[in-house]
């Protein structure tokens, strides 16, 4: 049930927990519109403080492998809200699992590859999964983007550069010194503007303290020329 029906007024909606508790249980059959208007009120009612947080998560959940790519940005949004505000609590490593949890079928039906006749939205999707559960700590992602890593270093057209950002930026996150000199050195050697970007962008990821520390002194040096700067900070 929809009071909002194909998302058409610009309102938001609060339910009684039965009904509630139907549209979630029903989530799957539920029109593209309904299902986003009811994801958009129900985190602005958790937001405002008026719903409870699982209200919202069990609605999450419910998407399974629908690759719809306005609901995902939704979802995306939030999750990400949440693990920022988890990060130094005790509660972090669970709620990351968690949020892995409901973006892995999506991603499983997605596959690391683009296929003929998607749309940029799939394919956007595609890449925002990747990196939220490579931050997320998803052993299967940060492995894979490794391994493209190591291809990429000797051949960079091993990835193509729309996914570069968020391959390289997971390995960053994750890289001891020897991965770190690596990144390094092909963001030295780059020459193209988008390349600096995407490059000396996925070095400052690194999570290393000592790495962190040396990302720092490299965005403070000269070896970033002022004219480039903004590459790497917008």
């Amino acid at each position: 049930m929809s009071v909002n029906a194909d998302a058409l007024g610009f309102y938001r909606a609060i339910y009684d927990p039965a009904t509630l508790a139907t549209n979630t249980r029903h989530f799957d059959h539920l029109p593209d519109a309904d299902r986003i208007a009811l994801l958009d009120d129900q985190w602005a009612l958790v937001e405002s403080g008026t719903e409870r947080l699982p209200s919202y998560l069990a609605l999450a959940s419910s998407m399974g492998a629908d690759l719809d790519t306005r609901a995902w940005e939704q979802i995306a949004h939030a999750l990400e809200t949440i693990e920022y505000a988890e990060r130094g609590t005790a509660r972090h490593d669970a709620f990351a699992a968690y949020g892995r949890s409901i973006l892995r079928p999506a991603f499983e039906r997605l596959g690391w590859d683009s296929r003929p006749g998607e749309t940029p939205g799939v394919q956007r999707l595609r890449r925002a999964l990747i990196g939220d559960l490579g931050a997320w700590g998803d052993a299967a992602v940060i492995d894979e983007a490794r391994k493209r890593f190591s291809a990429f270093v000797t051949d960079h057209k091993a990835i193509t550069p729309d996914d570069q950002s968020v391959i390289l930026s997971v390995v960053a996150h994750y890289a001891n010194a020897a991965t770190f000199d690596q990144l390094h050195a092909v963001a030295r050697a780059a020459t193209d503007q988008s390349e600096l970007k995407r490059y000396y962008v996925a070095l400052m990821q690194v999570r290393d303290p000592e790495l962190a520390a040396r990302s720092v002194q490299i965005a403070l040096s000269s070896e970033i020329p002022l004219r480039r700067t903004h590459c790497v900070c917008s």
